[in-house]
């Protein structure tokens, strides 16, 4: 039945093609004035592309002079560039003579852009003006060589040379030796002569034709359908359906073809044009198909941004020790040396006055004696809130109260004396020591009490101060009242006999209707830690000694908390007076890349109450794309962990020789692309640890402290600014602090931003720095589908563009350029309307040694200072295992101390196993260094951290190498990175000698590389010689509407960006 089937539906399709064909005329003519002229078939051809068109009338009127803004329209569309044309409608013209109204103006300001078409000296374009041949031809060999840099000359040969002007000789001979243009048959070329319509059809014909972009698919025409205008072709190895127009011409060599004469002819070869609505409009008959050849081609599948629900935030991991050193501020002197602090304060006397530095973490011990008042003598804590419900006590106990007496409750007797109440009624509670795990009053328990009551002294049910047993005896007495820290600023201890430790706590809450009290202690550490780094001032002096501090806590003991806590921590500080909020915390596997909800508030609030953010990066460095999150928020400032020689010498006792990443520190680059971190910072140093600890201070590292180095920076700042009477504005800072960073040499923007803050620089740069960065970028995202800069971690870039808005109220003009020589812009200028977008090619001149590049596109606005658009650009170039190389690589290096090297690795689908090896050489019968390897998936998170190899410590016992193994390794690029350890002085080297191996095993088959699509991708690549100049477009349209499509395709190992159906590829 099948084959019956098939048969009848072919002679169904004969029988209607051939009864249907009688009815019809046998070829619709295109224009009334075109039928018999010399160019006839160009016209048709364009006219099907749309790219030219005739007038109201029907007629072409091939005869007529082109105009220069006609030839301007005609040219840009040939290039595919309508819809940039567009863009520039609302652009100020460049010439004084195209007013805002002219039908051609967006053609006529991108042509003159793009170098294509000039004006003249008087700043006039005279669009009216017809086009000269001398003109038309330089304006052909510029369009070309706009994205070409071959160079073919050739002799003039006319008779009439001479008359050709200067300035268009050279184009003339271009022309010449690529065909786009010849002389007349007496030898003559005719510059000054001026150019028809039909004549300039003809060109643009030849230089699509040398662009291989004339006609757009090569095909089988196997049937059509007359009724439904549809033609049934085969492209690229499948049949597919196309509509066809009622005005199709259809050409045998020079002749027209009658459709009614193809009713028995089905298997035809042709070369075909579609127009933007994906409808065949001209056709030629051909002997031999000239189809682009696809072999090298695979399709690179759309992604969906994710969405996701955010888990519990958490503290960064740090890592501390007790100092109990001589000198404890000694480290954080070093620490702000590297910061240049000393030259800022001798020039501005800042020290942080008149500024809050909110602190969200785990709280901050109160009664610590370096974070008890400012150089000025105020209080250093103003504000001490507590959000968690870690030590709250339940007050919902109710007993009579009384001027002296004695209550038995819950088993125990308890003496209140003295206790105002003008309600009468008490409420109580009790501190319990096993709900916290801790022994408050170091007396060898944990399971210890504290009775507590909650009075209202001044207005009856007015429950505001709270009476404790500090004792641990059952005697409270009135005189020993607290209120929440805000009002008073107090803080109490609990009574112990040990000297050296106490835990001090403060009241950090009291429910409206008196049921509950939260009580405030640093039961972690690491807040106390970072509020010291930011503002100490005692036996150590913190960046802004001279700022005041608002603690919230809003993470646990275990240093966890919740959105929602977080959230309302951030809104409690920019509601009471914190002009810095400080977030050492953060969340790792976060797949909105920075585009969540607690990201946006922060963003939100730096913008509307000019507040600065700095917030960690987080520790689960070394890997790229690492971060934790909100340290990938925009509008915060986002801070990797940096330490410096002085720093390994004073705090660790190393001597190593170069500035370098803590090897803990996440690196960016945002999963969208953006820079992430803005800038690195000390990230250790010797800070205030709480008086529960077996000391008042602790060495601490981790990108926690490097946040807080910034924050009191950003408080300095404030303070400078102030003692001129100006008022600090959160972005200008933000922005001066990016501008006046340091680079760190060895490392790209992707690992540490702008580099190390530099306050002296900053400071500089804030008196240059403009209000508003009017310009946003966008360019694709393999994951989320756009980014603000490129991240091609699992992809080569080719051609990537990318699309700027403009934000300003007025159009601006930017020009461009890159930090480094493989990222090249294609424009030099572009003007952006207000509230416009413009487009900017990118071409990608990737180098073939693997590794990571990374650098900037960047933007300037000649009126504004500094650049006012840095896109990074983030491109991994892995090594690639295969059969070439029997899945096998053997690197070696050599590594300073406490640096470290990168090497990526392509892994296929369906690998059974990933494995390396890692080992030290020796030198004179010793190890030759100390290193180890750290093994990242694909998705930046660290799989595995070897063991160090190579020396050792007196007493360990240490190998010469170690092994790692992946089971069934998730397919993409893995990094591997290893380090050098910084303790390489304690054996008198100055380096480590090491080979690493990497192996892969169990590949499965490889299928064919070209996944499914739904698009038809295809071409023309003609034989004709144009003078050695070779290129080819790529067509691609939707396999359903056979419209155009805009998206990514890789190609010859590249990922190219397609752009109105159209890939341009030169071959030179």
């Amino acid at each position: 039945m099948h084959n019956v089937s098939l048969t009848v539906k072919k002679v169904y399709i004969t029988l209607i093609v051939a009864v249907v064909m009688l009815a019809l005329p046998s070829n619709v003519l295109a224009y009334s004035d075109t039928g018999n002229h010399w160019a006839v078939k160009e016209i048709d051809l364009l006219s099907a592309k749309r790219i030219i068109g005739g007038y109201n009338d029907g007629s072409f009127r091939p005869n007529r002079s082109v105009t220069r803004a006609e030839f301007s329209k005609i040219i840009i569309s040939s290039l595919n560039l309508d819809e940039e044309a567009y863009n520039l409608y609302a652009v100020p013209s460049a010439f004084e003579d195209i007013e805002d109204s002219h039908w051609a103006k967006g053609y006529i300001e991108l042509a003159y852009e793009l170098g294509i078409i000039n004006g003249y000296e008087d700043g006039t374009f005279r669009p009216e003006r017809p086009i000269r041949r001398d003109e038309l031809t330089a304006i052909l060999v510029r369009a070309l060589k706009a994205s070409n840099s071959l160079e073919t000359t050739s002799e003039l040969g006319f008779t009439d040379k001479n008359y050709i002007p200067l300035w268009a000789q050279e184009p003339v001979a271009k022309a010449l030796s690529l065909n786009l243009t010849s002389g007349y048959p007496d030898g003559t070329f005719r510059p000054s002569e001026l150019t028809t319509r039909g004549q300039a059809t003809t060109f643009i014909v030849r230089m699509l034709e040398a662009r291989g972009d004339a006609l757009e698919f090569a095909g089988i025409l196997k049937g059509i359908d007359i009724v439904g205008k549809k033609m049934r072709i085969e492209v690229s190895g499948e049949d597919h359906l196309f509509d066809y127009s009622s005005r199709l011409r259809f050409y045998n060599n020079d002749s027209l073809v009658n459709l009614s004469d193809l009713a028995s002819t089905m298997q035809m070869k042709v070369h075909f044009a579609i127009d933007p609505n994906g409808v065949i409009g001209y056709l030629e008959q051909v002997e031999d198909l000239e189809a682009l050849s696809l072999d090298s081609l695979s399709y690179i599948l759309d992604n969906n941004q994710a969405v996701q629900k955010m888990p519990p935030q958490k503290s960064l991991n740090f890592s501390s020790v007790d100092f109990t050193g001589a000198n404890p501020g000694k480290s954080l002197e070093i620490t702000k040396n590297e910061m240049q602090l000393r030259d800022l304060v001798a020039a501005t006397e800042a020290q942080g006055q008149g500024q809050v530095i909110a602190i969200i973490d785990t709280g901050v011990d109160p009664g610590h004696p370096d974070l008890y008042e400012t150089t000025r003598g105020s209080s250093k804590i103003i504000d001490w809130v507590d959000l968690t419900d870690e030590m709250k006590v339940d007050t919902t106990g109710k007993i009579t109260a009384a001027g002296d007496k004695s209550y038995s409750i819950e088993g125990g007797s308890y003496s209140i004396r003295n206790i105002p109440s003008k309600s009468g009624v008490y409420r109580y509670g009790f501190i319990q020591e096993k709900s916290v795990l801790r022994d408050l009053n170091f007396n060898g328990s944990s399971d210890d009490s504290f009775f507590v009551v909650l009075s209202d002294p001044e207005v009856a049910g007015n429950y505001d101060t709270v009476y404790i047993d500090l004792e641990g005896n059952g005697q409270i007495d009135g005189q020993s009242g607290y209120e929440i820290f805000k009002e008073h600023g107090q803080y109490f201890s609990f009574a112990t006999d040990d000297k050296e430790r106490q835990f001090n706590a403060v009241i950090g809450g009291i429910s409206g209707n008196a049921d509950w009290i939260r009580f405030g202690i640093d039961f972690n550490g690491h807040g106390t830690n970072v509020a010291g780094i930011a503002a100490a001032n005692g036996d150590i002096k913190g960046v802004a000694p001279g700022s005041q501090i608002m603690v919230l806590k809003a993470l646990d003991t275990m240093g966890e908390t919740n959105w929602d806590l977080l959230k309302e921590a951030i809104n409690y500080a920019a509601e009471n007076g914190a002009h810095i909020i400080n977030l050492s915390l953060g969340y790792y596997l976060d797949e909105t890349a920075g585009n969540n909800s607690l990201t946006e508030l922060i963003s939100k609030i730096s913008r509307e109450q000019n507040i600065v953010f700095t917030v960690a990066t987080g520790n689960r460095g070394p890997g790229l794309a690492s971060l934790a999150t909100p340290g990938n928020a925009k509008e915060a400032i986002s801070v990797g962990a940096f330490i410096s020689p002085s720093m390994w010498k004073q705090d660790y006792g190393f001597e190593v020789e170069d500035d370098s990443l803590w090897y803990f520190s996440s690196i960016g680059p945002r999963k969208d692309g953006l820079m992430i971190p803005d800038v690195v910072a000390p990230g250790s140093a010797v800070s205030t640890a709480p008086m529960w600890s077996t000391n008042k201070y602790s060495l601490a590292e981790g990108t926690s402290m490097a946040a807080p180095h910034v924050a009191g920076a950003v408080a300095l700042l404030r303070d400078s600014l102030n003692k001129l009477g100006r008022s600090p504005n959160s972005e200008d800072i933000r922005r001066a602090i990016s501008l006046g960073a340091r680079t760190l040499e060895d490392f790209g923007p992707a690992e540490v931003g702008a580099g190390v803050i530099d306050v002296v620089e900053a400071w500089r740069k804030l008196f240059l720095v403009d209000k508003v960065k009017p310009l946003i970028p966008q360019t694709y995202n393999k994951r989320l589908a756009f980014g603000e800069g490129l991240y091609a971690r699992d992809f080569i870039p080719g051609e990537i563009n990318f699309r700027i808005k403009n934000i300003a109220d007025d159009a601006v003009a930017v020009n461009w350029d890159s930090t480094v020589d493989w990222l090249v812009p294609q424009l030099d200028t572009t003007r952006i309307a207000a509230g416009g977008r413009r487009l900017i090619p990118i071409k990608y001149n990737m180098p073939e040694e693997p590794g990571l590049y990374s650098g900037f596109l960047r933007g300037d606005i000649s009126s504004t200072y500094g650049y006012d658009l840095t896109a990074l650009v983030t491109v991994v170039r892995p090594y690639i295992l295969d059969k070439n190389n029997q899945y096998k690589v053997t690197l070696s290096g050599e590594l300073p101390a406490a640096q470290y090297s990168r090497y990526f690795f392509q892994v296929p689908p369906n690998s059974e196993n990933f494995s390396l090896s890692l080992r030290v050489g020796k030198t004179g019968g010793q190890a030759a260094g100390r290193a180890r390897a750290h093994i990242i998936d694909p998705n930046g998170n660290e799989y595995y951290m070897t063991e160090y190899v190579g020396l050792g410590p007196s007493g360990s016992v240490m190998k010469d190498n170690t092994s790692a193994g992946i089971l069934s390794p998730e397919a993409g690029i893995w990094e591997v990175v290893v380090y050098s350890s910084p303790a390489l002085s304690d054996y008198d080297i100055k380096k480590s000698v090491f080979n690493l191996d990497v192996n892969l095993t169990g590949v499965g088959e490889n299928n064919d590389s070209r996944q499914t699509s739904s698009w038809i991708v295809g071409g023309v690549t003609l034989t004709k010689d144009f003078g050695g100049y070779q290129a080819r477009t790529y067509q691609i349209i939707d396999k359903r509407t056979k419209k155009p499509v805009n998206g990514i395709i890789e190609l010859d190992g590249k990922a190219y960006e397609v752009r109105n159906g159209k890939l341009y590829l030169e071959n030179n």
